[in-house]
């Protein structure tokens, strides 16, 4: 915006030139005769006004031109000239680019008030404003310093109406304020809220134009050309999915979602989907709340918990879950082109089960494009003023809430599972967080719901705190999020950066732990407590966060500064053992109360985060006093992996993967060990062997990959010991190993290649115990 002190160059001295000229004009009218100008400045002047193209300022005394002065021009002579001379001593010639003199002869005449040089002067000028290279690399401003131009008024001209002229008018100051709101509104950079056909609400952020006005319901409802209800049974025909569901299946199946799968990833209202569904059937309205494809995505996750055929229902060869998925995705595409809250649900629920499926790709694109619709519906919006006017229900206000976290949680863990990109802004989102609920919602009991209650006896119920869970696992998500973006796959922030981040995000794990509610709390050596399936899960995915935060960390070259600052690798490797424990004991409570035949998808990925760590720990041989622990550990993971093989596919590709890595491992650590044999007890310190009686310690050769470090300094990376104790801190577990497996601690277990054991060097894995202090 040109002020007072920042005016175009260009333009000023257009139209002070002209200026000079009408008072040029003003002294013959009146018969006086202007002061000589020196003969220098007189050349610069003529040369200066050659190159704009400008007429020589007259300095002779002209009767035969007589110009209409207008009276706010008459001014002090002097005011003028000394302005003139000002402006003058400013400028250069290489600021003044060449214009028309055309466009300023002052002694062109045409008829009407539009011949009034002014008129042409603006006009002139406006054309102008539209060619001026508005970027010059070189100073075009002129800044007053001062000089009596307060008696000059500026023309009319676009870029110099700063202020009004003349006295207001007494509809300006309602055209004013009018002016003023339609400024606001164009100036707005925060987005806007509009209510569609059928009450879904639609966001339309700042640069998008649809936000500066509400169109009318159903203006766009011409780009629908199908829709579920008209032509969903037809596109299931002819795909031969379009078998009629008997109800009482249906019911089994939704039963088993809600209570296995739903209570850990919470996305439906089980109350607002069977009133939804009911205005839906009967009364035929269409309803943001339910969708047959929702209905289906749910059957197909319910299914999983179930044999994978029914013997009544023949689906083969697909399986039921497949079945009902391959319903729902069908669907889906038709609810795509006018999506609503449920399809948001459905595209989660699908996620899932893809996952499970092995269906990595499609899982991950679902999640994402989950949340891509949850942002274009404004789930991520708070709705309060909705809620106020009677637009959305407090029912209906806190599911939005629900759905756009549980989004948000889902995109996330499956993020950190296929070690994929998780970005989102978390500064635009207003909705609060699930778990204050209604006023008046009474607590409900969880059931382990496994039959139809006709047929078996009803077992026993569980407060239920799903929305404490959902609230506490979004916290845990967010607080885990800054290391998606950093601590993996980001190779320029410096180490130092990433440890001191990594300490914070650690911190906030601990204290996210300390500060669970009673009812979510849980003690993994508690043999004999009862708790709900999706508080264990809570507490595993704790656990699986802690392995992710530490994981990097573990070797002792690849991340760690140098020189050595922070706990030290050890100190990671003990942490991710710990917490690796921590969920195969957490498993066994599972187990114990629920059986391993019915546990969300998510716990998939837990337990494979944790036989990977358990395979590192049993590779030590020297320090056989945890070993069988350790392997009753990893067993439990196994056969957990094995039991959840019948509903999860992804169960069956991770227990394979850890079989293979196991033999390998294993296999190549015994040839290391059988060479070590071999150089005998005792040997020269130069072939890295010290002999120490029946305790003799084999080091790491000295020709390593890793340098020529000694275990021994490694011990020194390790957080202290008290009492001079022997590392039993660590719990027997060896923490001096010398296992050079940098590329399992820097990469996801499921991009490792096939041919990784040729990655290892042969001389890379040692085993040490610790020394007798």
């Amino acid at each position: 915006m040109l002020t007072k002190t920042a005016l175009s160059l260009r333009v000023a001295v257009e139209l002070l030139s002209n200026r000079v000229n009408q008072l040029c004009h003003f002294i013959n009218q009146n018969g006086l005769q202007p002061p000589p100008v020196p003969p220098d400045e007189d050349k610069s002047l003529t040369r200066i006004l050659d190159t704009l193209g400008l007429s020589k300022v007259r300095v002779t005394l002209d009767t035969t031109a007589v110009l209409p002065v207008d009276p706010a021009l008459v001014v002090d002579t002097q005011a003028g000239a000394s302005d003139s001379d000002a402006l003058n001593s400013m400028l250069t010639p290489g600021q003044l680019p060449a214009v028309d003199s055309a466009a300023f002869d002052m002694h062109v005449t045409t008829e009407g008030p539009a011949a009034s040089p002014w008129n042409q002067l603006q006009e002139v000028a406006s054309r102008r404003i539209a060619e001026w290279n508005w970027s010059s690399p070189a100073p075009d401003y002129v800044v007053t310093t001062g000089g009596h131009v307060s008696g000059i008024h500026a023309p009319s001209h676009p870029l110099l109406n700063s202020y009004p002229e003349g006295p207001p008018s007494d509809n300006d100051s309602d055209s004013g304020s009018t002016e003023e709101d339609l400024v606001n509104q164009l100036s707005d950079r925060l987005g806007s809220l509009q209510i569609g056909p059928n009450g879904r609400i639609a966001y339309y952020g700042p640069t998008s134009n649809f936000s500066l006005v509400e169109m009318p319901a159903g203006s766009d409802s011409l780009a629908v050309d199908r829709t579920v209800r008209d032509d969903g049974q037809e596109h299931l025909n002819s795909l031969g999915y379009g078998k009629k569901i008997p109800p009482d299946l249906e019911d089994h199946l939704i039963n088993l979602y809600f209570a296995w799968q739903d209570p850990f990833s919470h996305m439906v209202d089980r109350t607002l989907y069977e009133e939804a569904k009911m205005k839906w059937f009967e009364r035929e309205e269409d309803t943001p709340y339910y969708s047959e494809a929702l209905r289906n995505a749910m059957c197909s996750l319910g299914a999983t918990f179930e044999t994978k055929y029914h013997p009544s229902f023949v689906t083969f060869p697909k399986s039921l879950s497949d079945f009902f998925a391959a319903r729902a995705k069908t669907l889906l595409e038709i609810e795509l082109d006018s999506p609503s809250v449920s399809t948001v649900q459905a595209m989660v629920v699908l996620s899932s089960h893809e996952i499970g499926a092995n269906r990595d790709s499609r899982g991950w694109l679902y999640s994402g494009m989950a949340l891509r619709l949850a942002f274009d519906l404004a789930l991520h919006k708070d709705m309060t003023s909705f809620i106020a006017k009677g637009i959305l229900t407090p029912a209906e206000a806190e599911l939005r809430r629900a759905v756009f976290w549980g989004t948000f949680a889902v995109d996330q863990t499956l993020g950190y599972y296929r070690g994929r990109p998780f970005r989102i802004s978390m500064d635009d989102i207003t909705v609060q967080k699930p778990g204050g609920g209604l006023p008046d919602t009474p607590l409900t009991r969880w059931l382990p719901y496994t039959f139809p209650v006709n047929s078996q006896p009803s077992p026993i119920s569980l407060d239920d705190h799903i929305e404490s869970v959902s609230r506490w696992r979004i916290e845990l998500c967010e607080i885990m999020a800054p290391l998606g973006d950093t601590l993996y796959g980001n190779s320029k922030i410096p180490k130092r950066i990433l440890q001191e981040n990594n300490e914070r995000v650690v911190t906030q794990l601990f204290t996210w732990r300390d500060r669970l509610p009673e009812c979510l709390r849980v003690n993994p050596d508690d043999t004999k407590g009862s708790y709900l399936p999706h508080v264990l899960l809570l507490h595993m995915q704790y656990f699986q966060n802690v392995i992710h935060s530490h994981r990097p960390w573990m070797s002792s070259s690849y991340l760690q500064p140098q020189p050595p600052r922070g706990p030290g690798n050890m100190h990671a490797q003990h942490m991710c053992i710990e917490s690796a424990t921590a969920i195969a004991k957490l498993i066994q409570i599972y187990e114990r109360q629920y059986s391993l035949k019915r546990v969300n998808v998510q716990g998939v990925s837990v337990i494979f985060s944790a036989s990977i760590m358990l395979i590192f720990a049993s590779m030590s041989r020297h320090r056989r006093n945890r070993t069988a622990e350790t392997a009753t550990h990893l067993s439990v993971c196994f056969r957990a992996l094995d039991a959840l093989s019948s509903s999860w596919e992804c169960a069956k590709r991770s227990r394979d993967f850890l079989l293979t890595l196991q033999r390998k491992w294993e296999l190549r650590s015994r040839k290391m060990f059988q060479n070590a044999r071999k150089v005998g007890p005792a040997t020269t310190p130069a072939s890295g062997y010290v002999a120490q009686g029946d305790g003799a310690r084999k080091r790491a050769r000295t020709n390593s990959p890793s340098g020529s470090r000694s275990a021994s300094s490694y011990q020194s990376m390790s957080p202290a010991r008290s009492g001079g104790r022997r590392g039993e801190d660590h719990e027997g577990i060896d923490m001096d190993m010398r296992l050079d497996l940098d590329w399992v601690f820097a990469a996801g277990a499921q991009s490792v290649p096939a041919n990784w054991d040729n990655l290892i060097p042969p001389d890379a894995m040692f085993f040490n115990h610790h020394p007798t202090e």
